[in-house]
C-alpha cells in the first residue's frame, strides 16, 4: 500500500510542525487502531545512525494516512 496524494503531516507536539509527504511513501495498515500509517522507517535518514526526530515520532505517534488517500 501507499499514499495516493502528497499531503503535509501537520505535527503541534513537535519542533519540527510540518512535513511534506509524497505520493508513493509506503503505507500499513494498523489493526489495533484501525488506521493506516505510514511506515516509520520512509522517514530515517539514509548514512545515519539512530532515528531522526521525524521517524521518532512516526514510530511513536504514527503518521495517519486518510483512508481515500490509501492505494493498494
Amino acid at each position: 500500500m501507499k499514499v495516493k496524494s502528497a499531503f503535509v503531516w501537520h505535527r503541534n507536539f513537535s519542533s519540527i510542525e510540518t512535513v511534506d509527504v509524497p505520493a508513493g511513501a509506503p503505507v500499513h495498515w494498523h489493526e489495533e487502531n484501525k488506521f493506516h500509517y505510514v511506515t516509520a522507517s520512509f522517514f530515517h535518514v539514509p548514512g545515519t545512525q539512530g532515528v531522526s526526530i521525524t521517524e521518532h515520532d512516526a514510530i511513536h505517534y504514527g503518521c495517519r494516512v486518510a483512508p481515500d488517500n490509501v492505494e493498494e
